[in-house]
């Protein structure tokens, strides 16, 4: 009984999800964030991993296709700005997990060490984040890999309008 009333509300968030956004005229709302494990050394072996360049600091990344997280594993985004060693600001991009998220990325953090945290959203790359320690606390921050005259805050806006919509179709789903 668990087992067909998971499959039903799968079917239902998907469906729900599908409706959403093809009713919408937002195209945000259709956008995904997700957030891939990769690593600097290639496997051969590895089908389900592939080499990304990334756009501005052409670092080349062997990333896993599959993601750990997503827009429903996110309560926020917010522009941040941090002190690099050398003084000078940097701006990116600071997440805040929910408490789903909070685990995958302690979980992917911890089992990549040295590896990186490359970050998607509609399929292009728009972060990168070496992992230097696991991330216990759901908040992190990644390097912007998109050009530095874009509009952050205005992406920003709008990974935050598709985090929205993906927890209010979770919301629906888990009271039904």
């Amino acid at each position: 009984n668990n087992m067909i009333g998971n499959f039903l509300k799968s079917a239902f968030l998907g469906l729900l999800a599908f409706s959403l956004c093809a009713c919408s005229d937002d195209d945000s709302v259709k956008k995904l964030i997700t957030f891939h494990s990769g690593s600097e050394r290639a496997n051969a072996l590895a089908s389900n991993r592939t080499l990304e360049v990334m756009p501005i600091s052409t670092v080349s990344v062997m990333t896993d296709t599959n993601h750990f997280m997503y827009n429903g594993d996110l309560q926020k985004v917010h522009v941040a700005e941090v002190t690099l060693p050398d003084g000078k600001p940097m701006r990116g991009f600071y997440f805040i997990c929910n408490s789903r998220g909070a685990k995958r990325l302690f979980q992917a953090t911890a089992s990549n060490m040295g590896g990186y945290i490359v970050v998607k959203y509609d399929g292009n790359v728009i972060g990168l984040r070496r992992i230097d320690m696991p991330i216990n606390d759901g908040k992190i921050f990644v390097t912007p890999e998109i050009p530095l005259e874009d509009d952050l805050q205005k992406l920003v806006d709008e990974m935050n309008m598709a985090i929205e919509t993906i927890n209010e179709i979770k919301d629906e789903v888990n009271s039904w």
